[in-house]
């Protein structure tokens, strides 16, 4: 009875161990883990924690999240992120990148 509550206590502190060590290992890349957000995420659930993040002043968390939803396919994200690239806010200021961006929604005939 004593040797398997040993190992359930060395169990116990080894999982304490790595929640700790994760914890101290610095903050994370964008996605709210209690918020459901992942890149694997649908492309409008990405859309809608970019926008919030945007609007909290999180730009490079808003950038990741509307590069996963544009790959997905999402008019909106590619929108915001050419608007982005565009202007240098959150980015390293690309007219290039802006304008392939606003070129592939044009050609996709999406009207404003």
């Amino acid at each position: 009875m004593v040797t398997s509550e040993f190992k359930l206590f060395k169990f116990m502190l080894m999982g304490m161990s790595i929640a700790v060590a994760l914890a101290l290992s610095g903050p994370c890349r964008a996605f709210d883990i209690k918020g459901g957000v992942s890149k694997e995420s649908g492309p409008f659930d990405l859309f809608k924690f970019g926008f919030k993040a945007y609007k909290n002043g999180q730009k490079e968390e808003a950038v990741e999240a509307y590069k996963y939803a544009a790959e997905k396919g999402h008019t909106g994200s590619r929108w915001a992120l050419a608007n982005m690239y565009a202007d240098g806010d959150g980015v390293t200021q690309d007219d290039f990148e802006a304008f392939k961006i606003y070129s592939e929604i044009a050609q996709q005939g999406v009207e404003p």
